[in-house]
């Protein structure tokens, strides 16, 4: 995650906590780049579209700009979480 902050563009595969935090470019809030299978195929399309990014300077300043705001603290968890609990306790209620 630190490296968002800086402005770097991560390629990286699909697994574990980088599944969860990285959403790929081809969302609009993408702040990287992803690839699925565990492949020399799947990395090589993947530093291609990496390639296709850095090619287009607007839309890669806006994906930096998107990953340099990115809030990973815990005060942005907690209250994710607290959100999550009283949504459900609003579920349980009715």
């Amino acid at each position: 995650m630190y490296f968002l902050c800086y402005g770097a563009i991560p390629v990286v595969r699909a697994t574990g906590g980088l599944e969860d935090t990285i959403q790929d470019i081809s969302s609009e809030a993408g702040t990287g780049i992803k690839f699925g299978p565990f492949s020399a195929s799947a990395l090589a399309s993947a530093m291609h579209r990496a390639l296709d990014l850095y090619g287009d300077p607007e839309r890669l300043r806006e994906v930096r700009l998107r990953g340099m705001k990115a809030d990973f603290s815990w005060t942005a968890s907690a209250e994710q979480y607290e959100d999550l609990y009283r949504s459900l306790r609003r579920t349980s209620e009715t």
